[in-house]
């Protein structure tokens, strides 16, 4: 994060997982990302729609 943030002067540093993937999502928790959203039935994988779950930090909530 602090290369992002520090080195690279980003504003938010965000990832992403399919819905069915909650470990990845524990994952970025642990790296301090936080949840910010579900897209629904976003990306088709495998010929079945998926739902993509959004994490996200912001510079200002990471400096705090």
């Amino acid at each position: 994060m602090r290369y992002g943030f520090e080195e690279l002067r980003l504003h938010h540093i965000h990832a992403a997982h399919f819905g069915r993937n909650q470990a990845c999502g524990r994952v970025l928790t642990k790296i301090v990302l936080s949840y910010e959203c579900t897209c629904g039935e976003h990306h088709r994988k495998y010929g079945d729609y998926e739902h993509r779950v959004k994490y996200g930090l912001i510079v200002g909530a990471w400096r705090a």
